[in-house]
């Protein structure tokens, strides 16, 4: 029996069909994935890097659900089965929690907004078979919280505390209950103090704040949490999180942040294979791809040859792909194309 990736294996080794086929097609990554990122290239005034509440005035494509539609239905056409959202810290603008009220980081006018919209998203994407997955940083903590506890929005090498702990695993706890079918995407790295911090933020924060809005749902189904492993020892907080919660996924960049090889090797090659073989599934993240900007860049065989790599040499079952130039400004350059 021949997936369509092993047929094309199989012919390029040989040089020919094989005598006998049957064909058992279906898509090889089993998460299939674009994002957009809630982010800009520019600081917003008293503010840090990933630090972009979600507002009309910081994002106005954000609150237009026929685009959404329009986005939604290419998704499906172009069998994608994952949407991921980035931000740095998107709880502030979507849930209210009562015992830190003061952290909101939008007006009530907006926060409605953001209610409307996200949910008619994650409703329109769950119809068409497609998972929301929300990005977020850590440790990070949103302006108002900051603010009222003397204490600074993010910092490298920030120390866990039992406040900041409980304000984000309270956030998560709230998001679930609201958004049951939404995933996360789980950045650990660049604001942590150890290895050590990683492994115990996801284990008894991240973790926990998702399976106790579960359990205030009486639901069971774990929705996906994908950790990346960019700046931290993935493999060993995999390890100590697969006992406790077994929808994780793991993503790592395909090769830097750039499209230049179909051969990653190296640490490119070791990582992601190593976390491949965890017993979860491995997503390739293709990127930003930097080197690509100033081109109009298609090479469909140079791009199998890729996706190929990441399954065969990589390991990978999956693809998070960011759009090429256009992630800062995906929106508007959708809507020159339409003139």
């Amino acid at each position: 029996m021949y997936g369509a990736l092993e047929l094309i294996d199989e012919i390029e080794k040989n040089g020919a069909l094989p005598s006998v086929i049957h064909i058992e097609d279906g898509p090889e990554m089993v998460l299939r994935g674009t994002c957009i990122g809630l982010q800009k290239t520019t600081y917003l005034p008293g503010r840090m890097v990933y630090e972009y509440p979600y507002t009309p005035e910081s994002f106005p494509w954000f609150y237009d659900k026929a685009h959404w539609i329009e986005y939604l239905d290419m998704m499906v056409e172009n069998r994608y089965n994952s949407l991921y959202l980035w931000n740095g810290h998107p709880f502030a603008s979507l849930v209210k929690l009562d015992d830190y009220p003061y952290a909101l980081e939008v007006d009530e006018e907006t926060f409605k907004k953001n209610e409307e919209i996200f949910k008619f998203l994650t409703e329109e994407a769950d119809k068409r078979g497609i998972w929301v997955i929300q990005m977020f940083y850590n440790i990070l903590v949103s302006k108002p919280f900051a603010e009222k506890h003397g204490i600074k929005t993010q910092e490298r090498s920030r120390p866990i505390t039992p406040l900041i702990a409980d304000y984000t695993q309270k956030s998560i706890t709230a998001f679930i209950k609201k958004y049951p079918n939404v995933g996360f995407l789980v950045t650990l790295g660049e604001a942590m103090h150890t290895i050590d911090d990683d492994v115990k933020w996801f284990t008894e924060t991240i973790i926990p704040g998702v399976k106790n809005g579960l359990e205030e749902l009486g639901l069971t189904e774990e929705p996906p949490i994908v950790l990346r492993g960019h700046d931290t020892d993935a493999e060993r907080v995999m390890e100590a999180a697969l006992p406790i919660y077994k929808n994780l996924f793991t993503t790592f960049k395909y090769n830097g942040e750039s499209l230049t090889t179909y051969e990653p090797r190296d640490a490119w090659e070791d990582i992601p294979k190593a976390l491949s073989e965890l017993g979860s599934v491995h997503v390739s993240n293709v990127h930003v791809l930097a080197n690509l900007e100033p081109f109009r860049y298609g090479s469909p065989d140079f791009i199998q040859k890729s996706v190929k790599a990441m399954h065969n040499i990589q390991g990978a079952n999956g693809l998070h792909l960011y759009p090429q130039a256009s992630y800062w400004d995906w929106y508007f350059i959708q809507q020159i194309k339409q003139l």
